[in-house]
């Protein structure tokens, strides 16, 4: 029997896995300043782990690209296409939108390969996407750079700054090249509204309180939102000669259970993005359905 670790499917016991017998993450409370504006926070979320069934299900998101398309024409064409025994059972997502399981990942993933289906007699034309069954959030944080004005001495470096970050909301980034530049402190929350940021909060340090003062200057687009392939939410001047996020320089190796950058996840209210996968190459009973 191969040797594997339940948790981190490694080759270890699983009473011997570090994640098991290492610090365990727990939540932290941001954006306590403003009342109603306090959210926790888990800061051990990471797109690239999560634990899918061995079992999943095989599942479509079709979406109607123009023309026509019911339920039931959509039934008979995948019915045609896909030469399987299978029992189409075709849902209602939205208006032009319907979730399909699939007999199988390989039927789904020659779709996927395909993409754009038309039907055979021109009523309209689909478009496939895998469907991602998850939870969808009840809001999407604003982002917002914050200028922040009389911090004392002892809280000007990293780690500190981070803290002072979470008193409005979740501290995304702490431009440290800036800070080294000119002086001033910037940092980048994730924050319930950005109208409601508080001027100022009280924080004690050692054994004194200090009033700080926080001035929003730039909502910035939200990672959710459709954005380029430039995506660190840097401007050019923000970043170092190789095009690397010099903000968080100082940011390598805080996170104890990263485990690599973050990729970027598929939920949200508009459709999924492009599948990246060949698209020229199509299964041979394609052309065979086609010709009928």
């Amino acid at each position: 029997m191969k040797l594997e670790c339940i948790i981190c499917i490694e080759e270890h016991f699983t009473n011997l896995c570090p994640l098991l017998r290492g610090p365990k993450p727990s939540v932290a409370y941001c954006g306590a300043a403003e009342d109603g504006g306090g959210f926790f926070q888990i800061q051990a979320a990471r797109n690239n782990q999560i634990v899918m069934p061995v079992h999943s299900t095989a599942t479509a998101l079709i979406t109607v690209e123009a023309g026509e398309v019911s339920a039931h024409l959509l039934r008979s064409e995948l019915s045609k296409i896909i030469p399987v025994r299978w029992s189409w059972e075709v849902q209602e997502q939205g208006p032009k939108s319907f979730v399909v399981p699939f007999p199988s990942k390989e039927e789904l993933e020659q779709m996927l390969v395909i993409r754009t289906i038309t039907t055979k007699n021109k009523e309209g034309t689909v478009i496939f996407y895998e469907f991602i069954d998850d939870v969808q959030p009840i809001r999407v944080l604003d982002q917002v750079w914050v200028t922040v004005t009389k911090v004392p001495c002892l809280l000007r470096s990293f780690l500190p700054l981070w803290a002072v970050g979470s008193i409005i909301g979740a501290t995304q980034k702490v431009d440290m090249a800036h800070l080294r530049t000119t002086g001033q402190i910037r940092i980048l929350v994730a924050v319930r509204d950005a109208k409601t940021i508080p001027k100022f909060a009280d924080v004690c340090a050692i054994s004194s309180i200090y009033r700080i003062y926080f001035s929003p200057d730039e909502v910035i687009q939200n990672e959710n939102d459709p954005v380029d392939d430039d995506d660190d939410l840097l401007s050019d001047t923000d970043k170092d000669a190789t095009g690397g996020d010099r903000e968080m320089a100082d940011a390598e190796g805080l996170d104890p259970w990263a485990n690599g950058k973050n990729s970027d996840g598929t939920s949200g209210k508009t459709p999924p993005p492009t599948q990246d996968l060949p698209p020229n190459r199509k299964p041979l009973w394609y052309n065979t359905w086609r010709s009928v």
